[in-house]
């Protein structure tokens, strides 16, 4: 993927993250409903053609928590490569949002909740992170979602780095289809898709 689409991401994530009032979206859901409303239908292209499109749906229509439950994912990323002659080649990351990540600890309910969420995700795909809603404007952060709470190899990742770092550049997302159709099930999914050719990248962002 040409930089200046990387870089043309990164400003848009962290542009749209700086307008949201966490006063006002207090709970992770409405958070990240708002934000994927801002990231909604933007699109962004080279002068080459190259593209990037994105797509955020704040919600399904099946009830808050209904995926939540049984799979411990509260997002679903999608990302999509579309060549010349309409082929495509989809891959997944799942994601569990939560509020001051660092702050849940021990044996708190807090802690509890997230670290058997985390087992769900993991038992479904190892390409699975939680991510910090900031309690200001500032951009979400993105931990790997091992060991107990809050025990993801910190310093986390911004999640523009995440996405053009990890995800774009194929170090991290999972292939399986039926990865894929769990994380297009999720109560809210954000899903890009791009004309750039295919990295051919081992994950290298893991640290165990």
């Amino acid at each position: 993927m040409e930089d200046c689409i990387k870089n043309d991401l990164k400003d848009l994530i962290r542009e749209a993250t700086k307008t949201l009032d966490r006063s006002t979206f207090v709970q992770e859901p409405t958070y990240t409903a708002a934000l994927f409303g801002r990231l909604h239908k933007r699109e962004i292209w080279s002068p080459s053609g190259q593209f990037l499109k994105i797509e955020g749906v704040p919600s399904t229509d099946r009830g808050y928590g209904s995926a939540e439950k049984s799979s411990g994912i509260d997002i679903g990323l999608v990302l999509t490569w579309e060549d010349e002659i309409g082929n495509c080649d989809r891959k997944a990351v799942l994601i569990q949002a939560k509020n001051d990540v660092l702050s849940i600890r021990g044996t708190t309910n807090a802690a509890e909740n997230l670290a058997s969420q985390s087992r769900k995700m993991l038992a479904i795909s190892q390409n699975s992170v939680v991510m910090e809603c900031p309690v200001d404007s500032s951009e979400p952060q993105i931990f790997e979602a091992i060991g107990v709470p809050p025990g993801w190899s910190p310093p986390p990742m911004s999640l523009s780095d995440f996405l053009v770092d990890q995800v774009l550049s194929c170090k991290f997302g999972d292939f399986e289809g039926n990865v894929v159709a769990i994380a297009l099930s999720a109560n809210r999914t954000l899903h890009i898709s791009t004309n750039a050719p295919i990295p051919r990248n081992k994950p290298a962002w893991r640290r165990h």
